[in-house]
């Protein structure tokens, strides 16, 4: 077994009691199994290319976005230019 490490973490009190459900129906041991296998497949999850994109082209736009008091896009522009990407490569150009 890996070496294990105490932490402490609070959380609300909605959150406690939907732990302490989860709990009582059987499906974990007790809160900390909970804790520790939602953890764990979060961190499984974060796609590093994912993370790269945030980090390097959203997060600098939204940062322009607050500064300069412009807008970003609208849905319709966002679904609308999804839509036409995905007519294209179905087309197959």
């Amino acid at each position: 077994m890996s070496a294990v490490r105490k932490i402490t973490v609070e959380v609300s009190q909605a959150m406690a009691e939907e732990i302490d459900a989860r709990v009582a129906s059987g499906a974990y041991l007790d809160a900390a199994a909970f804790v520790q296998e939602s953890v764990a497949n979060y961190l499984d999850q974060r796609d590093p290319e994912v993370e790269r994109w945030l980090k390097q082209q959203v997060s600098p736009t939204l940062d322009r976005i607050r500064r300069e008091g412009t807008r970003g896009l609208t849905s319709e522009e966002v679904f609308g230019g999804l839509k036409d990407r995905y007519l294209a490569r179905k087309r197959g150009g």
